[in-house]
């Protein structure tokens, strides 16, 4: 039998010596490719103590040893450029030292022509061609047909977020986009058509739109998706920020989305008749089968508006309010009959930002937060401090507090202090140190018995 301690060896070798094994998650394709001179990065995280000091059952926890590793590594030969990345998390029980779960969370090749501009990216990634696609396993492609005008697609398999490894191979998909050219000023189009099929069966079939103007600190933006099945509208967010000459910041945020997304997959909810699309198919018309999806599909509903500005060149104040709601339906006792439910949070927030008022290079910022929600109340206050000690040293001090209340009557206050230290060891290695230390309080009508631990945390960055 293999010990964790050779396995984790092995995880780090097969790393290094293999570059291309595995897949890719959560990164943008605009933060792939660069400038740089060719480079090779590998990132390891390594909690040296993450146990509860203070918890007698604090053994039976999970642990994690290596708990990120993180590896890139990019070519640049004759206008071409080919880059890698490998990001995985590695987690064990001390009760079941043996069963490893390695989930990887991106793994991709990436390929740029800087002469024809075309673009590639095979693997686990996190597609660029449009604001409705998420991670996936695929392709990706752009292509620009003159300096304005590009085309794209996507095509592969989605990434479930509880399921990460394993491939999802009965639910491909194929998205096809495009960037048109600039009508007015800085006004950007990328009108886009996606479909879905599941297990042989179309589940998804939408068009979009995605719009961008930009124009002397000025923006907006804005995304609508609309499902040709349901003849409903899937998505609609529009952002917009507007700066004045005094630096002073207002931005508002409207967004409306269903969740889960429109999809004929959502009518198998609470479905005991039948365990899939084809064999509801038999039991229900097609328009049963939206009905019923439509009525296991969310509607979100938030708005969000705010604003900063400085009060001198050393500080700056913001604050930002938001409305919540979701509205669902809920069957009563005898599963007959649905009727509407809400779900609302209201918070408002503030923000003072404070450089270099020690007279090195620091910056402390005190935040408040309030949130009234429908089941609970919350307030957290946040003070950080970053300090930059010398070229190669950088210290972080942070302290937040939570007081929440619950319907029910229960009472936690929760404390988390912590510092972080950073290291530009030399040219190529960064390394970090993190201690905390993390305390649960419960009061008022509560069975929750109080908690609290210390933490420590080491990782390095090296680029070889």
């Amino acid at each position: 039998m293999i010990s964790r301690g050779i396995l984790n060896l092995l995880t780090i070798l097969v790393l290094f010596v293999y570059p291309f094994v595995g897949y890719s998650s959560q990164l943008n394709v605009s933060n792939i490719v660069n400038n740089q001179d060719n480079y090779d990065q590998f990132n390891l995280h390594i909690p040296s103590s993450n146990w509860k000091i203070f918890d007698e059952q604090s053994k039976i926890g999970e642990i994690k040893d290596i708990r990120n590793v993180d590896f890139e590594s990019s070519i640049e030969h004759d206008g071409a450029e080919w880059s890698t990345q490998f990001d995985a998390h590695n987690y064990y029980t001390p009760d079941e030292e043996d069963n490893y779960q390695l989930e990887i969370n991106r793994f991709y090749l990436n390929y740029k022509n800087k002469k024809s501009g075309v673009r590639t990216k095979v693997g686990r990634q996190a597609s660029s061609s449009t604001g409705v696609v998420g991670e996936i396993d695929g392709i990706t492609l752009q292509i620009p047909l003159s300096s304005r005008f590009h085309i794209g697609a996507s095509a592969g398999f989605p990434v479930s977020a509880l399921e990460k490894h394993k491939i999802q191979d009965n639910k491909p998909f194929i998205v096809v986009n495009s960037k048109l050219p600039q009508l007015y000023n800085s006004v950007i189009l990328k009108p886009y058509v996606a479909i879905q099929h599941l297990d042989g069966i179309l589940n998804r079939q939408s068009i979009g739109l995605e719009f961008n103007f930009r124009k002397s600190g000025h923006s907006i933006y804005q995304m609508v998706d609309y499902n040709t099945q349901f003849n409903m509208v899937n998505l609609w967010l529009f952002q917009g920020q507007f700066r004045k000459s005094n630096n002073a910041l207002y931005f508002m945020t409207l967004d409306y989305h269903r969740n889960p997304a429109l999809e004929l997959n959502n009518a198998l909810m609470n479905e005991t008749r039948v365990s899939s699309l084809k064999e509801l198919s038999t039991v229900l018309s097609n328009r049963e089968i939206i009905a019923q999806a439509n009525n296991y599909s969310t509607k979100n509903y938030s708005a969000t508006l705010g604003s900063s500005f400085p009060i001198n060149s050393r500080l700056q104040i913001g604050a930002d309010i938001n409305r919540y709601d979701q509205v669902y339906n809920t069957f009563n006792s005898d599963e007959l009959n649905d009727f509407e439910e809400h779900n609302y949070q209201n918070k408002l927030s503030t923000q003072l930002v404070a450089s270099n008022l020690m007279g090195k290079k620091d910056t402390l910022s005190l935040e408040y937060e309030y949130t009234d929600a429908k089941y609970y109340d919350n307030s957290t206050i946040l003070i950080r401090d970053q300090i930059e000690l010398t070229g190669l040293y950088q210290l972080e001090l942070e302290f937040r507090m939570d007081e929440g209340q619950r319907n029910d009557g229960e009472l936690v206050l929760t404390t988390i202090p912590r510092a972080m230290l950073r290291c530009q060891c030399s040219k190529k290695l960064v390394g970090g140190l993190e201690l905390g230390y993390e305390s649960w309080n419960y009061s008022g009508n509560t069975q929750q018995d109080d908690e609290s631990w210390l933490y420590t945390n080491v990782n390095f960055r090296l680029e070889i």
